[in-house]
């Protein structure tokens, strides 16, 4: 898939990203992650996975684009 393909937005895999970070917390491996919604950074680079949940207040039925980085190195 290039840079320039989306996937149609779907909860189980934005859930699905969660558990993986929540897991990863759990095991004191935290990963970083970023968050941006319609191209505007919402959620700066962090490890803190309490703060993934903030996506929510960001997304409607109007948003085209949200996008999830997940870092493996700091």
């Amino acid at each position: 898939m290039s840079s320039k393909e989306y996937l149609p937005y779907d909860s189980s895999e934005v859930d699905s990203i969660k558990q993986v970070l929540i897991s990863e917390s759990r095991n004191a491996t935290p990963l970083f992650f970023e968050i941006k919604v319609d191209g505007f950074l919402k959620i700066r680079k962090t490890n803190n996975v309490d703060r993934f949940d903030e996506l929510y207040s960001f997304i409607n039925d109007k948003t085209k684009e949200l996008v999830i980085f997940i870092y493996t190195e700091p």
